[in-house]
């Protein structure tokens, strides 16, 4: 026995992995399983994965002291619901990383309306991690279950059937959202390969749906692919790069990389007096000089013999996405190739304009500024109609909506999220895995931020 549990790191890690292995064949048993009765069903249910689920709950939550709960804890806890405040989420053992992100994108109505709004039908796709995510998504936005700490198991289950590997090490919180995001497209680029039907729901018209399939019917030529049915992944956006030659003037035709996120780099921590939010868009779009680039109009000038010349980039925002993702990248490296974590505090707002930024827009130093209460009807709830008829004036506008952090060095520590609460949009808790409190706005915006999410208004 004492050989057996001398690893308890090793022995945590393989029980990860063996209690997967298990319920993935749990499922798979479900599935083949001709019984007539539900009761059967729970039998095999049982035989499968009890004793497995029970040890793995044992050991990895008395190994985790963060937390073990008290009974007065827990019954203080039972009436977190009542309250209108969302559930917090189990740690299964240094998941705070999973944790944060899904608390953060759960209060996108974006991310939201991106996982619910499409049903697949006869496809011979397996989908695991869409539907995990759309029932956690919906428990922690309040739409159902009555939990007050709900578990994210199943979906850390349906990333193990994509090849993920989560083990018990230290995490990134960032890391894990690319992963998270990547695998829900994955998913539905294979449903669109499979070319089977799929369509979207929740706001299509019963009406219209008519006219459109008459109009299909009598021009087959007009009718939509899958693909076309295809929901758009609210935080693609993109940025146009403008390169231009420094000697001629010439300027290439512009090139346009999509992204799921920006990366912002910020000051150091000595330098954190006047860092904000802006300042780190503008280092973003900041003209850079490239040596050596082939000028197509310095070379035609000379012959058709290839000219190299220095070039400046500018890059600048393109397509703004409906959620705007943004990390403050706090790590850096030291001139002896160690890492560190940069400590610096960074001014965000709660109403971002992101148009000096744009592409479209003229070069502008304009600071930031927070509109005027009596014009923004939407800004202060979301019972206005303001979204079906907005401005051009507003297109450029998001607002904060979550706020991850991180607490320690470079090597280890613990993810948090600040959100607004799911029934009063001008409520802020501050969940910390099961954790789950109310706080003040401006707890929210003196805290040091790692994730930020903006959501278009």
């Amino acid at each position: 026995m004492y050989t057996l549990f001398k690893n308890m790191d090793f022995f945590k890690i393989n029980l990860h992995f063996a209690y997967y292995k298990f319920l993935w064949y749990k499922y798979k048993l479900l599935l083949a399983w001709d019984g007539s009765s539900t009761f059967s069903k729970c039998v095999v249910w049982l035989l499968s994965s009890g004793t497995l689920a029970l040890a793995y709950r044992f050991y990895v939550k008395s190994s985790n002291t963060n937390i073990e709960q008290n009974q007065d804890q827990i019954e203080a806890v039972s009436k977190r619901r009542k309250k209108g405040l969302p559930p917090g989420l189990f740690n299964e053992g240094n998941t705070c990383f999973i944790n944060s992100v899904l608390q953060a994108i759960s209060s996108s109505s974006s991310a939201r309306k991106w996982i619910y709004d499409i049903e697949y039908k006869e496809s011979s796709v397996s989908l695991t991690t869409a539907p995990s995510l759309d029932i956690l998504i919906k428990v922690l936005s309040n739409q159902c279950g009555n939990e007050d700490v709900y578990s994210a198991l199943d979906l850390m289950l349906s990333l193990a059937s994509h090849g993920w590997v989560i083990s018990n090490q230290q995490h990134d919180a960032y890391e894990f959202f690319q992963l998270l995001i990547a695998t829900v497209n994955e998913e539905m680029e294979k449903v669109s390969a499979d070319g089977k039907s799929f369509y979207l729901i929740g706001e299509v018209n019963t009406a219209s749906s008519h006219i459109m399939n008459r109009i299909s019917q009598t021009l087959p030529s007009l009718q939509r692919s899958p693909s076309s049915y295809f929901a758009t992944d609210p935080f693609k956006g993109s940025v146009a790069n403008k390169l231009t030659c420094t000697k001629c003037s010439y300027q290439s035709p512009i090139k346009f990389e999509k992204f799921g996120s920006l990366i912002l780099s910020i000051q150091h921590a000595s330098l954190q007096r006047g860092c904000t939010l802006e300042s780190c868009f503008q280092k973003l779009i900041e003209t850079e000089y490239l040596s050596d680039v082939v000028c197509e109009k310095c070379t035609k000038e000379n012959n058709n013999c290839k000219v190299k010349t220095k070039f400046q980039k500018q890059t600048s925002l393109s397509k703004l996405p409906q959620c705007l993702c943004l990390q403050l990248q706090r790590t850096y490296y030291t001139n002896d190739g160690s890492t560190r974590k940069n400590a610096a505090f960074v001014r965000f707002p709660e109403f971002l304009d992101v148009s000096p930024f744009r592409y479209s827009s003229k070069d502008s130093k304009s600071k930031i500024n927070i509109p005027d209460k009596t014009t923004r009807p939407l800004l202060c709830g979301g019972s206005s109609n303001f979204s079906t008829k907005k401005s051009s004036a507003w297109s450029n506008w998001y607002r904060l909506i979550s706020v991850v952090l991180h607490y320690g060095d470079a090597y280890d520590g613990h993810f948090a999220v600040f959100r607004r609460t799911p029934g009063d949009q001008q409520k802020w808790v501050y969940i910390s895995d099961q954790q789950v409190k109310r706080v003040s706005k401006r707890t929210v915006f003196d805290s040091f931020a790692y994730l930020l999410f903006y959501e278009k208004i």
